[in-house]
C-alpha cells in the first residue's frame, strides 16, 4: 500500500524557509542555481544552492515536519529543530557558504571535512566520508587530528 505525504504544517518555519529560498533565488542570480523548494516524496522540501565559482561548495536544506537538515557540499549535514533557532542556523551556514567562509580540513586516510562557527560561537563539523569499512577502520585507530587548511570560495 502507497502512503500518502504528509504536507508541511502552515506556520512561521515553512514560511521563513520558502522565502529564504526566495531570497538565494534573487540575491544569487548569476552567482549560483537555487533549487527548489521542491516537494520530496514523503512530503518534504528541499532547497539547494549551486554555485558557478570554483572551490564553493554547495548547500542543501531539507524541512521535514518534524525537523531540518543542512548540508554542505551533498554530505549527511546537521539536523536542526524544526524552530526559528533552526531557521536561523540555516540562514548561518548558507551565509558562510556564500561568503565563502566554510572551512576546508584533511582528516585520517585523507578524508576531506568542512566546519563553520555559527554567530553564537558554536562550531558545527561535517565529515566527507561515507564509506562503512574506512569508518570500521579509522574507529579502531584512535583519534585523528584534522588539518585545518584553507576556505570555500565566496559565491560571488
Amino acid at each position: 500500500m502507497r502512503r500518502v505525504p504528509t504536507p508541511l504544517p502552515a506556520d512561521d518555519v515553512t514560511t521563513a524557509l520558502r522565502l529564504l529560498a526566495r531570497e538565494w533565488a534573487t540575491r544569487l542570480a548569476g552567482a549560483a542555481d537555487v533549487d527548489g523548494p521542491d516537494v520530496d516524496g514523503d512530503g518534504s522540501e528541499s532547497t539547494t544552492l549551486h554555485p558557478y565559482a570554483d572551490g564553493a561548495y554547495s548547500v542543501a536544506v531539507t524541512h521535514r515536519r518534524d525537523r531540518l537538515v543542512v548540508s554542505i557540499a551533498a554530505l549527511d549535514g546537521w539536523t536542526l529543530p524544526r524552530t526559528r533557532e533552526g531557521v536561523a542556523v540555516v540562514r548561518a551556514v548558507a551565509d558562510m557558504a556564500i561568503a565563502g567562509e566554510i572551512e576546508v580540513g584533511t582528516g585520517a586516510w585523507w578524508v576531506r571535512c568542512y566546519r563553520v562557527t555559527l554567530p553564537d560561537g558554536t562550531v558545527l563539523t561535517d565529515t566527507a566520508d561515507t564509506s562503512i569499512w574506512r569508518r570500521l577502520i579509522l574507529e579502531d585507530r584512535g583519534p585523528w587530528r584534522t588539518r585545518w587548511h584553507s576556505t570555500s570560495t565566496p559565491y560571488v
